[in-house]
């Protein structure tokens, strides 16, 4: 069957704990299996390049390498098929490390730049979340995450956002990760508050997946459902 390779790029606060099939870093896992299932008769690959730690900018040069195949062992090389498909978060580490919303989002452009020259067909931003209950916490770093958020808006040049922030975050406590122990209706928090349960991965996953299947999209998540059973 044809191959459809996607590519799955994060720096979040949210996803970087272990490896790319570890607990709360299972997002990318849950975006191929539902794009898969979505795109009847192809086969669906991904390449989750991140390392725990990395700012937006080491991330992007991550990106690069995994559109050229740069990286690549020599005897891999033939083989290769450059991604056509890309989510791109970034920015946790950066905003944790105290850059600005105007710093993250020259990463984010330069993310998006990256892809466009190297013919990525399909492109789905996905902004910051909540993190109020995590030990790093300061007024001063989520005022930044809300700016670099609202800098993305539901569409970045040109280009559909998903809406992380709105579909995590709890209904009572609405800047923080959705916890049910503290009295919101779902259990998104894997107790830092920082990394989500595989519940919320799970509904991250098939929600960027059906953004990317009915693309482009007209907006972010609250043109889905937040909560899909």
């Amino acid at each position: 069957a044809p191959t459809q390779r996607l590519s799955l790029h994060n720096n979040a606060i949210a996803l970087f704990i272990g490896d790319s099939y570890g607990m709360n870093d299972r997002y990318p896992l849950y975006v191929q299996r539902s794009f898969a299932r979505l795109l009847s008769g192809k086969t669906c690959e991904y390449y989750n390049h991140h390392i725990g730690g990395e700012d937006i900018f080491e991330i992007g040069a991550r990106l690069h390498a995994a559109l050229t195949g740069s990286a690549l062992p020599i005897d891999l090389a033939e083989l290769w098929t450059k991604p056509s498909v890309a989510v791109l978060e970034g920015g946790g580490n950066s905003i944790l490390s105290d850059d600005t919303a105007a710093t993250v989002l020259g990463g984010m452009d330069d993310m998006i730049d990256i892809c466009r020259a190297n013919g990525v067909s399909r492109i789905v931003i996905v902004n910051l979340q909540p993190f109020k209950n995590y030990s790093s916490y300061t007024v001063g770093r989520a005022t930044q995450g809300l700016a670099y958020n609202a800098l993305l808006a539901d569409k970045y040049r040109g280009l559909p956002v998903f809406d992380l922030y709105a579909a995590v975050r709890g209904d009572v406590n609405t800047d923080a990760l959705s916890k049910i122990a503290n009295g919101d209706a779902w259990d998104y928090d894997s107790g830092d508050g920082l990394h989500p349960t595989d519940a919320a991965s799970e509904m991250i996953g098939r929600q960027i997946a059906m953004m990317l299947v009915h693309y482009p999209v007209a907006s972010k998540a609250s043109g889905l459902t937040s909560h899909l059973t």
